[in-house]
């Protein structure tokens, strides 16, 4: 189940999807991402800095919200990273860096503890 997009500057789409590993399941019960989402910070094997993981809660509460199509560069920018208003993303590659870093941070998560846990949360490129 992907929860929703994440619109990029100029043009393209990445995704804050949400995968239920369980064979036989189609998306994730109502309870089951906000456990992983604090299942993952609580974990020593998410390296993630605190700029991460207000990244990594700010799009996953957006998203279960209803709130995808909000999910903008300039509004991670502002809301989660405290740029100002004027946001350009051509300009500061804040967003376009902090995710590349997530991503890492996701990855290391799920090879080490989070191997066998039945829900992924992935932002894929």
């Amino acid at each position: 189940m992907f929860l929703g997009p994440v619109t990029r500057g100029m043009g393209g789409v990445a995704t804050v999807g949400v995968r239920q590993v369980i064979a036989g399941k189609a998306s994730p019960d109502g309870e089951a991402v906000p456990e992983q989402l604090e299942r993952i910070l609580a974990s020593a094997d998410f390296d993630a800095s605190p700029r991460s993981r207000a990244f990594v809660r700010f799009i996953v509460e957006e998203a279960l919200d209803g709130r995808h199509e909000e999910l903008s560069q300039i509004a991670i920018a502002t809301r989660v990273f405290g740029r100002r208003e004027d946001f350009d993303p051509t300009v500061d590659p804040i967003v376009r860096i902090q995710a590349g870093r997530l991503r890492r941070s996701l990855e290391r998560y799920y090879l080490m503890s989070g191997a066998e846990d039945p829900v992924r949360i992935e932002l894929p490129r």
